[in-house]
């Protein structure tokens, strides 16, 4: 047997969940390894219990599987803990966001993040009691104010994952290349980041890439977001191209209200929109309907329906480089230790590249932004974070106010203050009341 043990904290996204354990079980030198399932939802531990434990049967893989709502016996003896936990879920995000709205926010701000933080910090706090040696991996969001709180505040060994730099392979998909054959890096802070090198089949292929953004940068029709209107107007003022879900986030003008995320996204208003974003709840809805469709039919294949190839998910991939030494290279985010980036403080987390073996994370050294994109993007994004970060860190609600009154949408210091107070006091934040001791 295997002497590994793996913790999911959040485990009852089935989707998320059986991608993790579909990777394990083709990932030979793991199996017998120890996975706890936990979450607070009985009903959809329970689901996902029963997936992992016929997905590995139907695959030939042996792992001691265990299920439990107690955080507290999920953390004992852990040596790898993912978190993915959201916690109120959408329906605590989409309340926040409308109570936004309603103040001038249309689809609110960052404050739904505040209780994610706090559960960070918390985790952290039991990790470090329990089992302080276990490395934990951040999947949950958000992951650069999480991550960089984290880092300021806990001795606890933490790397954080996101999904954001897929973007360059659909960035060739655009260019009408073979994303198989594309590579590249892409840096910042997570949901933040930049194309700094991008390859086709080894060879430098930037001058592609330019030369495509010079002949549809008049095309509104590229609504897409890697290659969009949005992502080339960004290209064009900071100079460098947006990856991922940066198109979505780096420009707040292009969010003001739903006819500028139109404007710039398309009918739909782009995924942040009151519609679009009602699109992805529908279709997670739909997945979540079938999964458990699935769940509820032991005569269905659970191979068949999640497929036997790998997930794209790194998780698996890194915990097998840490346990059996098979180096990779690997997109994370991680306190800028030793300026891997210059110009960014050393206990602010970014995202970068780092090859990873039995020894640790070996970061890739990467060359400092331009002038022009620290001023105009980086420094901003920084010190927007820092009010959301140091809030949480040092119980203060000033430093919130001050975090609304940095939004592009505040029209006034009442306008902000209303809204703060009015969140403080919606349902379900009794215990943020209480953490900023109003």
């Amino acid at each position: 047997m295997n002497d590994i043990n793996i913790s999911i904290i959040g485990a009852g996204s089935a989707t998320f969940s059986t991608r993790i354990i579909k990777d394990l079980c083709m990932t030979r030198s793991l199996h017998g390894a120890a996975v706890t399932f936990m979450d607070i939802d009985q009903h959809k531990l329970d689901m996902v219990y029963n997936l992992a434990e016929r997905l590995s049967n139907e695959m030939n893989a042996k792992f001691v599987f265990k299920k439990t709502v107690d955080q507290h016996m999920a953390l004992d003896g852990a040596n790898f803990i993912i978190n993915t936990a959201q916690i109120g879920g959408h329906a605590y995000a989409e309340a926040c966001r409308n109570l936004g709205t309603e103040h001038g926010y249309y689809r609110g701000t960052w404050l739904h993040y505040l209780r994610q933080m706090v559960f960070f910090s918390e985790l952290a706090q039991e990790i470090e009691r329990i089992c302080p040696q276990a490395l934990l991996i951040q999947s949950a969001n958000p992951v650069f104010e999480g991550g960089t709180m984290l880092a300021r505040t806990s001795k606890v060994n933490v790397i954080g994952l996101c999904h954001g730099h897929h973007g360059i392979q659909n960035v060739a998909k655009a260019l009408g290349l073979d994303p198989e054959k594309a590579d590249g890096r892409a840096i910042g802070f997570n949901h933040w980041i930049w194309l700094s090198k991008f390859t086709y089949d080894g060879k430098d292929a930037m001058p592609i890439l330019e030369n495509w953004i010079e002949e549809h940068k008049n095309d509104d029709t590229a609504m897409q977001y890697d290659l969009g209107k949005a992502a080339i107007e960004q290209y064009r003022l900071f100079g460098m191209l947006p990856i991922g879900d940066t198109a979505r986030m780096a420009a707040w003008w292009m969010h003001q209200d739903f006819a500028s995320k139109q404007y710039w996204f398309g009918e739909t208003g782009g995924m942040d929109s009151h519609v679009g974003w009602q699109k992805h709840l529908d279709r997670l809805a739909d997945t979540s309907s079938k999964i458990e469709a699935i769940a509820n039919d032991p005569s269905q294949s659970v191979t068949d329906v999640f497929g036997a190839k790998p997930s794209g998910e790194q998780i698996v991939p890194i915990i097998n480089s840490i346990t059996n030494n098979v180096k990779g290279i690997y997109q994370v985010n991680i306190p800028n230790e030793g300026f891997i980036i210059k110009g960014i403080p050393e206990d602010v987390v970014v995202e970068c590249q780092a090859m990873i073996d039995v020894f640790g994370l070996h970061p890739i050294q990467e060359k400092p932004f331009t002038k022009n994109l620290m001023i105009k993007a980086m420094i901003p994004r920084w010190s927007f974070a820092e009010l959301l970060v140091e809030s949480v860190v040092q119980h203060d609600a000033g430093l919130l106010l001050h975090h609304l009154l940095a939004d592009h949408r505040t029209q006034s210091y009442e306008q902000a203050e209303m809204y703060l107070n009015a969140w403080l006091n919606m349902e379900g934040n009794s215990a943020m009341k209480n953490y900023f001791a109003l």
